[in-house]
């Protein structure tokens, strides 16, 4: 729970690390480009209902902003208590971690592609979306390998580095699938209570207001209520870090966040292979 004595500004990582003292979530850059931040977002799709989970860069995410969402933090996979995600094992058994800082970053987007693509994916998919993890002493090559072995289309090779007949011993096999165990089932996140309809949101802060709103006509009814007091719209807020290098002052009354349902819009793709 958030109360209202955090300020509107607070980021999800400044809330996990120095309000829930969860410090294996870090912080580098401070502005979405380094990836040590990372952790998993489940939520219904506003239109759909559909659950989705991605990576989100807790550095440029709103505290204020996580209503309606279920934070994963890299304690949340595994732990030395409970045990270590089938990830996080990985990664340390290929050798993919020296001084450690990048680690929690990499697991945490690993952990949120694959959950997303119900534990389908490719290695093609691996090399295409770890542009926003940053690694500087340890090589990009033993974390992709460690992370490419564990893809539906992994070589043999490839995934005979992980399966040291010594270990073979210790595998669990899964009472739902028939396959390894990749964590305790006690404590696997289902998050079931997602709601799907959340309902707009006002918070009245330290010298300022949040509201959430939800309709198109929520968000004029917010800017009618400020009037010429200064506000901002939060949606992505990858401007954070630009609007404090400019110093351009504190938004003094009011913050909005809009999840609106719009209909949906035309839409550009392109393929790297094509």
């Amino acid at each position: 729970m958030v109360d209202a004595n955090v300020p509107a500004n607070t980021s999800l990582n400044t809330f996990i690390r120095d309000h829930s003292h969860l410090r294996g979530t870090k912080n580098m850059c401070h502005e979405g480009g380094c990836g040590a931040c990372i952790v998993s977002v489940t939520c219904k799709h506003p239109v759909t209902a559909v659950k989705q989970t991605y990576a989100v860069n807790s550095c440029l995410l709103p505290v204020f902003s996580c209503h309606g969402l279920a934070i994963t933090t890299i304690e949340g996979i595994g732990n030395k208590k409970d045990g270590y995600n089938i990830i996080q094992k990985t990664l340390a058994h290929f050798n993919g971690s020296q001084c450690g800082y990048c680690s929690p970053g990499m697991v945490m987007n690993m952990y949120s592609l694959s959950e997303g693509k119900d534990k389908n994916l490719t290695m093609k998919e691996v090399e295409n979306s770890f542009g926003g993890n940053i690694c500087r002493c340890t090589g990009y090559r033993p974390i992709l390998d460690a992370f490419k072995s564990l893809c539906v289309d992994a070589p043999p090779e490839l995934k005979k580095k992980c399966a040291d007949i010594e270990d073979i011993y210790k595998l669990k096999t899964c009472p739902k699938n028939g396959k390894p165990c990749q964590r305790s089932c006690e404590g696997e996140n289902t998050f079931e209570e997602i709601e799907n309809n959340i309902p707009p949101v006002q918070i009245a802060l330290p010298g300022s207001y949040w509201f959430r709103v939800t309709t198109p006509k929520d968000v004029f009814e917010v800017l009618n209520k400020a009037g010429d007091v200064s506000y901002m719209f939060v949606c992505g807020n990858t401007a954070h870090e630009l609007s404090r290098a400019r110093d351009q002052g504190e938004v003094k009354s009011l913050t909005s966040q809009g999840h609106l349902p719009l209909p949906p819009l035309p839409a550009l793709t392109s393929d790297p292979d094509f």
